[in-house]
């Protein structure tokens, strides 16, 4: 096998991975925003059935973190898109190569990712024990 034919196929598992992973963020980022109304639905129900200063301040906070993470996830997705949009255009006959940029940008949005998936956690796990206390 020739040096440009190995070069070849480690570019194709390179995309390929890259493509890959992105679909996988974007499902676990569709999962995410299918929860938020859910989580937002038990805040107002918190809100309904207490009406103390301290829990609605409380339901205030996490309310502005659910907003937050939201736009959070449309950038991070807007990102994934942008990259496959690259991706697409290397199909259209531009030259691929995976060099330091296209790999920084890849790892710049896996870490925002993996921030965001630890966000989710946190802020859904601090809910229900929020949600344990005042229901």
């Amino acid at each position: 096998m020739s040096n440009l034919t190995t070069h070849e196929i480690d570019r194709t598992f390179k995309y390929q991975f890259y493509h890959r992973e992105n679909t996988g963020w974007l499902s676990s980022l569709a999962f995410f925003k299918e929860e938020l109304p859910y989580f937002a639905s038990l805040l107002a129900n918190v809100n309904d059935k207490n009406t103390a200063l301290e829990i609605r301040n409380q339901t205030f906070v996490f309310e502005k973190e659910l907003e937050a993470f939201n736009q959070a996830i449309d950038e991070i997705k807007q990102s994934i898109i942008e990259e496959e949009w690259g991706f697409d255009d290397d199909a259209m006959g531009r030259d691929f190569l995976l060099g330091e940029e296209i790999y920084n940008r890849h790892v710049g949005i896996r870490e925002r990712f993996q921030q965001a998936e630890k966000s989710f956690l946190d802020i859904k796990h601090r809910l229900y024990k929020f949600l344990c206390k005042v229901l």
